[in-house]
């Protein structure tokens, strides 16, 4: 019984530790993929872009839904 549960233990623990890696990646910028997404695109409202990487001149394209972008809006968290 006391393997089984170190078992359950162990699974939940890993399967935390997924889920939250997954959760950070989900808020990390999808072109340098090292700093927190904080540019809101517009008008496709995709937040996807870090400030650094909403600025550079060849994105001129939402990377998520290839719609134009028109705007940048700053979002703060």
């Amino acid at each position: 019984m006391t393997t089984k549960l170190s078992e359950l233990k162990a699974s939940k623990e890993e399967l935390l530790k997924s889920t939250l890696h997954a959760r950070e990646e989900e808020r990390i910028c999808v072109i340098c993929t090292v700093e927190h997404k904080s540019v809101l695109l517009m008008p496709c409202r995709h937040l996807c872009l870090c400030k650094i990487c909403s600025k550079r001149e060849e994105v001129t394209h939402c990377p998520l839904c290839r719609g134009e972008i028109e705007d940048r809006i700053d979002v703060f968290s």
